[in-house]
């Protein structure tokens, strides 16, 4: 599966492209910036809308991974997350 420790790989020690697959109006996002820019402010967050909670939170969720698969150049790292 996707998570088999096989499939695993080292994050990016200062990753500059970061995707998050999240509402955009969410505290999740909110905190994520707010976090990041104090930590690492030359960061660049791509936000790739999703719904967190509902019926369709799975099918946006994975729309959205797939969206930020496709993006070029390609991101250092993407979160999925909700607050």
């Amino acid at each position: 599966g996707l998570f088999d420790p096989r499939r695993k790989k080292s994050l990016p020690r200062f990753p500059v492209r970061i995707g998050f697959v999240t509402s955009p109006s969410g505290a999740a996002i909110k905190d994520f910036l707010e976090m990041l820019r104090s930590r690492w402010p030359l960061a660049n967050v791509i936000v790739i809308p999703a719904s967190v909670q509902g019926d369709n939170a799975p099918t946006e969720i994975v729309a959205g991974i797939k969206a930020a698969q496709r993006l070029q150049p390609p991101l250092d790292l993407l979160v999925v997350g909700r607050g």
